[in-house]
């Protein structure tokens, strides 16, 4: 089937005024969806400071790290200084968006424990849980920090039901 456009409306017209038509709305659609897409995790610009933490971290994230790493802990894979926004988290389990931070000394001081309290602000306001522990229980009372992430994950969804 041939269809026959009216000469006053050849293509090109016909393709300006649609264009013309959905303007401004359909270029504000677009933003409404990029804003909802934003990426959170991960962000490129940070992938160097990532990196140099992994390579420096400190002896109770190494320690920590060889029980969370390969799926040890629950079956739950676990990320070693994973970016959120723009904080880099030293553990981050996506299924169960879970944040653990390890603190040791330089947290202990009235400034920079404002500052992790409003860190944790924002790490809730996305969704994520955050656990806190000192490095000094780690090393400690490991089996209790364990069994306490334990206990903050999810209860398991029986197989029929869907998500």
């Amino acid at each position: 089937m041939v269809v026959q456009i009216a000469p006053s409306l050849t293509k090109g017209r016909w393709l300006r005024r649609r264009r013309r038509r959905k303007g401004p709305a359909a270029a504000s659609r677009l933003t409404k969806r990029k804003k909802m897409k934003r990426k959170i995790h991960n962000k490129k610009s940070l992938e160097p400071y990532r990196k140099k933490l992994r390579h420096h971290g400190t002896t109770a994230e190494a320690y920590m790290w060889t029980h969370l790493q390969q799926k040890k802990l629950g079956g739950r894979k676990f990320r070693r200084q994973h970016s959120v926004l723009n904080f880099i988290v030293d553990f981050y389990c996506a299924e169960e968006k879970l944040v653990i931070e390890l603190d040791g000394l330089y947290h202990m001081n009235p400034t920079n424990e404002e500052k992790d309290t409003i860190r944790t602000k924002k790490l809730e306001e996305v969704g994520l849980r955050v656990l806190r522990f000192e490095n000094k229980t780690v090393f400690e009372n490991l089996e209790w920090v364990l069994e306490e992430i334990k206990r903050n994950f999810k209860p398991p969804r029986p197989a029929d039901t869907p998500p």
